[in-house]
């Protein structure tokens, strides 16, 4: 079982995004994001070589949602993963 030192709530999920993809943190979850809130994020991530997954635990791609499905799907959780 992993030990939690601190939380960090920065704001945004681009913000926290970009913590992780900047390796400032180690990982960053969310539940109930719409795709807009993850896009910008999911790219500094995968920039820097980093890992984008939705709860099922498959590669989120912002690309592939259009605004209907955004609507009819539940929104996705993304965990960005540092190395």
């Amino acid at each position: 079982m992993f030990s939690v030192h601190r939380i960090r709530i920065p704001g945004s999920a681009a913000l926290a995004m970009s913590y992780v993809a900047a390796g400032r943190a180690d990982a960053y979850t969310q539940e109930g994001m719409h795709v807009w809130d993850v896009a910008a994020g999911s790219l500094f991530v995968r920039e820097a070589e980093g890992v984008v997954l939705d709860t099922e635990g498959t590669a989120l791609r912002c690309v592939a949602f259009t605004f209907h499905q955004q609507h009819a799907a539940p929104p996705p959780t993304s965990a960005g993963v540092n190395g």
